[in-house]
């Protein structure tokens, strides 16, 4: 992935979003496996040791990065304190925007948001 990643840099793309996706059996391809070696904080981490010139060891890599990194989140999670949490932690990790899933309900819109308030990143 750090090789697919330093390749579309040099390419232009500057825009990532980090997000660990959702379980075969759901898609279009139920008979396949899942491979799950980094999620979405593990991305996150890596693309931002990418934008500082380190790789996965830290080891300098030169040039950095330049990606603007965006995570998702879900304000409607069934376990919303489990969301925030790994929220967090993507924020820590050096998320700089998020893009939430769908909100058709604004109690739970505005309930998240006072939440999430003190993150100091910008959602789309």
């Amino acid at each position: 992935m750090q090789s697919d990643l330093l390749g579309a840099s040099v390419l232009g793309i500057k825009n990532i979003l980090a997000i660990t996706g959702d379980p075969p059996m759901i898609g279009t391809y139920p008979q396949s496996s899942a491979v799950f070696d980094i999620d979405s904080i593990g991305l996150t981490n890596l693309l931002t040791n990418l934008n500082r010139g380190l790789d996965l060891g830290n080891k300098p890599i030169g040039d950095p990065t330049a990606f603007f990194i965006g995570v998702g989140v879900d304000p409607n999670s069934i376990n919303l304190d489990k969301e925030i949490q790994r929220f967090y932690w993507k924020v820590d990790a050096g998320a700089e925007f998020a893009i939430t899933q769908p909100v058709f309900d604004p109690v739970a819109l505005e309930q998240f948001l006072e939440k999430v308030k003190d993150f100091r990143i910008p959602f789309i």
